[in-house]
């Protein structure tokens, strides 16, 4: 499932999976990629529980954690926050799915900042 799709004809951007809608790339001020906490997904605003990166020798989902969603946050110029979920299903941090979706974020955020 692709979170973002490009319309090369009127030169924007539509979410499917996390704020969905249509905005013009023109319009993007910065991306990050980031790591929501699975169990707020959809309860709170997008990525206000953060999980951030680190080594870790004992993996979290030992103790019952419920993972992680890889998105993005992208920022438009007037300031509005837009959430785009790479992640179909939690992961967990330093797994090979995990990795996965970090580096296909990365190419988004990377097509979205080229595009602006």
């Amino acid at each position: 499932m692709n979170p973002i799709r490009f319309d090369l004809d009127h030169d924007t951007f539509s979410i499917t999976n996390g704020t969905e809608g249509s905005w013009p790339w023109r319009d993007i001020a910065d991306c990050e990629v980031l790591n929501e906490e699975a169990r707020f997904r959809g309860k709170t605003e997008p990525f206000s529980h953060r999980v951030y990166g680190g080594g870790t020798a004992m993996p979290l989902f030992a103790f019952g954690d419920p993972g992680l969603y890889v998105g993005l946050q992208i920022t438009l110029k007037d300031g509005q926050k837009l959430a785009a979920y790479v992640s179909e299903k939690p992961v967990h941090h330093n797994t090979d799915p995990y990795f996965r979706d970090r580096k296909e974020a990365e190419k988004y955020a990377a097509s979205l900042l080229a595009s602006r």
